[in-house]
């Protein structure tokens, strides 16, 4: 369908659709085809690596919880967040 609309666009400009001009096209065409398919998986992984990039700064940012507010069982010191 990209081909075919591109082809009658560029005729309808009035350039003359040879052998020179459609096959280099349709090789661009090609190797453009896998690179479109996986664009929604890639920005998906982006949006949830920022997602994750901001929950972790939360985390790291988060001020410590004093002694007096620590169960009695843990060992290693906890963080509280808020939100």
């Amino acid at each position: 369908l990209l081909a075919f609309t591109t082809f009658t666009t560029y005729v309808l400009m009035g350039h003359t659709l040879t052998a020179a001009v459609v096959f280099p096209c349709l090789y661009l065409f090609d190797g453009l085809i896998e690179p479109t398919l996986h664009l929604p998986f890639t920005m998906g992984g982006l949006i949830q690596a920022v997602a994750a990039a901001r929950r972790l700064e939360r985390v790291l940012l988060a001020p410590e919880i004093s002694t007096a507010h620590r169960n009695s069982g843990a060992t290693e010191p906890q963080v509280l967040l808020h939100g």
